[in-house]
């Protein structure tokens, strides 16, 4: 079995949850507040992109890659295979995945909601 990024994957399943589709044709990156505290930005283009979300540092996402911002400030880059990710006590690999996992499960209570 390859290996790949569980982070990544994670911001993938995010993307469906969402139901974001046809990110490659967006005019920039996919950006998405997770909390106040983490955004992240996807670059489906094959090639860079210029990212600044609202009030946040800009960041040159490479292609096909995502961008992490904790508290405005980049914390991270990711591809589906690799990456770095910021490893202080509150921007860390496990906070941005539950971060994640969180804005999953309000996109499910609000899609079950809507119903």
């Amino acid at each position: 079995m390859d290996e790949y990024n569980l982070v990544f994957a994670k911001i993938a399943e995010l993307a469906a949850a969402m139901n974001v589709t046809g990110i490659n044709k967006l005019p920039g990156a996919w950006i998405v507040e997770l909390d106040h505290h983490w955004t992240i930005a996807v670059n489906g283009h094959d090639e860079d992109v210029q990212t600044k979300p609202h009030q946040h540092a800009e960041q040159s996402i490479p292609a096909f890659h995502a961008g992490i911002w904790y508290n405005g400030w980049p914390a991270g880059l990711l591809n589906p295979f690799d990456g770095l990710i910021a490893a202080g006590d509150a921007a860390n690999e496990d906070a941005l995945i539950n971060a994640i996992q969180l804005k999953i499960d309000r996109e499910h209570m609000r899609k079950s909601i809507s119903e």
